[in-house]
């Protein structure tokens, strides 16, 4: 699971309102996390406290400082909810946005 949350801190790198998959435009203002009870059968709760400890620690070194705020305020604006999960694991579109 470490190693998963590890990848979410790069993972904001996104294109805004924009899929990879479809080449579609995504309204951001109306796009919103799943509220998850689980991933996997881990616990959000636990995936969100492990979360935000990565986010109140330092930036990873492969990324630079605008993408350390970026991410850090998109997890600010949607509570620290797991942005590219699924209650089966990755979300696999959002991965790719």
């Amino acid at each position: 699971m470490m190693a998963l949350l590890s990848g979410l801190a790069v993972l904001p790198g996104c294109k805004r309102g924009e899929t990879a998959s479809t080449g579609k435009t995504e309204n951001p203002q109306t796009w919103a996390p799943e509220k998850l009870a689980s991933v996997q059968g881990v616990p959000a709760t636990e995936i969100e406290a492990l979360i935000q400890k990565k986010l109140d620690g330092p930036k990873l070194d492969r990324i630079d400082d605008d993408q350390w705020g970026h991410t850090k305020r998109l997890y600010k604006i949607y509570g620290s909810n797991p942005l590219w999960l699924t209650s089966n694991g990755l979300h696999q579109t959002r991965t790719k946005a």
